[in-house]
C-alpha cells in the first residue's frame, strides 16, 4: 500500500494509565499528538485490571480527533503496549472480561505450581528464559481464571493481549506478537514465534485457544468498513500489531547491534541491552526484539523516580516542586556525605527479584543534613543501574560507546550526571517525545511497505551530552561497594520485617 505522496503513520502507545497517539512522517518528524487517561482498577489485594471496552472507546475517540485534517494521508497504524496484559476473547472477538495487567499478582501460587512441573524455578528458567512470575507466566493467571471464573473460561474462544484486542477491534482479525509472547511462559525466549507444545500441554491449555503469532512489523489486516467510516480513514489503512512498549522504544532509539543500550528514567527505570543471540540472565527480564535475529534484556528498577516523589511529598514537603528538590540535592557533593540509599520502596525487580525488600538509608549520623539525604535518594537508583551494567558486561561482553536515555527524569542534568559518573560512559538524551509511540508508528510504516524493519528511521541524539566526571570516581566506587553489600546483608531481616 503506497497511496500517499506525504504518508502519515499513527503510533498508538498504551501505557498503564494513559493512551498517547502520535502522528509522524517518514523522516520521524512529529506532526501531531494527543493523550488521554484510562482507568486501571486496583481492587482487592494484588488484583490489577483494565476496562477493555472503555479503553477501546477512548482510543477510537482520540484517534479520530488526532487524525482530523490528515485523514487522506494516514496510511498505517501501529501499537505499543504495556506488556503483558491478558485478554480473553469470545467468538466475536469481544472481551469476555476485563484485561489482566502485568501488575496483577493474584496467581503467584498457580505460577509456582506450573514452575514445579518444569523442575522448579531453575527448571522453568532453563526451559523458558525468564524467572517464573505472574508477569512472565501466563499459565498462572489462566489457571486462576479457570478455577475461580469458570464461566469466563467457558466463553473463551481464544486469548490474546492488549494489542491483539485493539488491532482486532480495527481489523476483525486476531493475532499476538512475539515480543509479548516472550513473556507468556508458553514459548521460549529463544523462539517466541511458535507456541511450545510441551509448555502448552503442561499448562493444560487447549491448543485451539492459542492465537496466531505474527511479526510485529507485518500487517494483521486493514480497517473494517465500520472502523474506516468511524475514523474517516481509508479501508486500505494498514494495521500492525506492533510490540511491547520497551521493544518499540528500542526500535525507535536504534538498538540494532549487540551491546547497544538505553536507559528509560521515569517513575520506574528500565535499563535495556540489545543482544545478537538469546542469552537470558536471571537479573533481567528477557524477550525478543521487534527486529528478527535480535533480543532484549531489561533490567527494571521499580521505584527510581518514585523515590524522589516519595521524599518530596512524604519526608520534606517544604520542597514542594521538582525544581526545589533537585536544587537541594545539588547543594550536596557527589557521594551524599557517605549516605547510601537502597531504593527498594515497593520490593524490587532487577537484579534481586524480591517482593519483600524494603528501602534503606544507610550511614545516617547526627551531622547528616537534608541536602545529603535528598542527594542520596537521587544517587540510589544510579547504583542500581551500575549493578545492571556490570552484570551485562560480564554476561554478554558489551562495550557501548554511550548510553541513550529517555523518559521524563532524563531531562534532569543531575540524574544523567550521576548515572554517567557511575557507569563511566556518556549519557546521551534522545530527541523524541515518545519513543514507544514512534517505534509503533514505524512498525506500522514497515507493515504498509514504506520502509524495511532493518532500515527504520531512528530518533536523533541530542547535543546535550553528559560525560563522566573523573573527580567523582573515588567516592562513588567506595559507596558502590557498600551498596552491593546492603541487600545480601539485610535480606533475612527484610523478610522477617515483612512477615505478618
Amino acid at each position: 500500500m503506497k497511496p500517499s505522496n506525504n504518508p502519515v503513520f499513527a503510533g498508538i502507545d498504551f501505557g498503564t494509565s494513559s493512551i498517547k497517539i502520535c502522528l509522524f512522517n517518514l523522516s520521524g518528524t512529529l506532526l501531531k499528538e494527543s493523550s488521554a487517561k484510562i482507568f486501571v482498577n486496583f481492587f482487592q489485594k494484588s488484583f490489577s485490571e483494565i476496562d477493555l471496552e472503555s479503553a477501546k472507546n477512548e482510543m477510537l475517540q482520540l484517534l479520530k480527533a488526532t487524525v482530523s485534517g490528515l485523514e487522506n494521508q494516514v496510511v498505517s497504524i501501529g501499537f505499543s503496549v504495556t506488556s503483558p496484559t491478558l485478554v480473553l476473547f469470545d467468538s466475536q472477538l469481544n472481551p469476555v472480561r476485563n484485561g489482566v495487567l502485568y501488575l496483577d499478582n493474584r496467581s503467584e501460587k498457580e505460577v509456582e505450581i506450573f514452575a514445579e512441573a518444569l523442575g522448579g524455578r531453575e527448571g522453568y528458567f532453563r526451559r523458558v528464559g525468564n524467572s517464573p512470575a505472574p508477569s512472565t507466566c501466563l499459565p498462572g493467571i489462566l489457571h486462576w481464571l479457570k478455577k475461580n471464573e469458570p464461566k469466563s473460561w467457558e466463553k473463551t474462544y481464544k486469548f490474546g493481549y492488549l494489542n491483539s484486542y485493539m488491532a482486532a477491534a480495527l481489523t476483525g482479525k486476531l493475532a499476538a506478537d512475539p515480543t509479548t509472547v516472550s513473556y507468556s511462559g508458553l514459548a521460549p525466549v529463544s523462539d517466541p514465534y511458535h507456541w511450545d507444545e510441551k509448555l502448552v500441554s503442561l499448562a493444560r491449555i487447549e491448543p485451539e485457544k492459542l492465537p496466531d503469532i505474527i511479526p510485529c512489523f507485518e500487517p494483521v489486516g486493514t480497517l473494517t468498513d465500520e472502523m474506516a467510516d468511524l475514523l474517516g480513514l481509508s479501508q486500505e489503512t494498514t494495521v500492525a500489531l506492533g510490540s511491547a512498549d520497551t521493544a518499540a522504544a528500542s526500535l525507535a532509539l536504534g538498538l540494532c547491534r549487540h551491546g547497544d543500550t538505553f536507559d528509560s528514567v521515569g517513575t520506574s527505570e528500565v535499563f535495556t541491552v540489545c543482544l545478537d543471540k538469546p542469552a537470558p540472565h536471571r537479573a533481567f527480564m528477557n524477550r525478543c526484539h521487534a527486529v528478527p535475529g535480535l533480543w532484549l534484556a531489561h533490567g527494571a528498577i521499580s521505584t527510581a523516580g518514585a523515590a524522589i516523589n516519595w521524599i518530596r511529598r512524604s519526608v520534606f514537603p517544604e520542597l514542594s516542586s521538582l525544581d526545589l528538590i533537585e536544587n537541594e540535592a545539588l547543594q550536596s557533593d557527589a557521594g551524599a556525605d557517605s549516605l547510601i540509599f537502597l531504593p527498594y520502596l515497593s520490593g524490587e525487580r532487577s537484579p534481586v527479584f524480591d517482593p519483600d525488600t524494603c528501602g534503606v538509608i544507610f550511614g545516617l549520623n547526627v551531622n547528616s543534613r537534608r541536602k545529603d539525604v535528598v542527594r542520596a535518594v537521587y544517587e540510589g537508583p544510579g547504583y542500581g543501574i551500575r549493578q545492571l551494567y556490570d552484570i551485562a558486561k560480564s554476561a554478554w561482553d558489551i562495550h557501548p560507546d554511550f548510553i541513550r536515555c529517555v523518559g521524563g527524569a532524563s531531562r534532569s542534568r543531575l540524574v544523567r550526571q550521576i548515572r554517567s559518573d557511575l557507569v563511566g560512559l556518556p549519557y546521551v538524551p534522545m530527541e523524541v517525545a515518545n519513543a514507544s509511540a514512534y517505534g509503533a508508528a514505524m512498525l506500522g510504516a514497515a507493515a504498509a511497505g514504506y520502509c524495511s524493519i532493518y532500515d527504520i528511521p531512528v530518533c536523533k541524539t541530542s547535543s546535550e551530552i553528559t560525560r563522566p566526571d573523573a573527580g567523582h570516581r573515588a567516592v562513588y566506587e567506595k559507596n558502590y561497594a557498600i551498596y552491593n553489600s546492603l541487600y545480601p546483608c539485610l535480606k533475612e531481616l527484610m523478610h522477617l520485617q515483612k512477615e505478618d
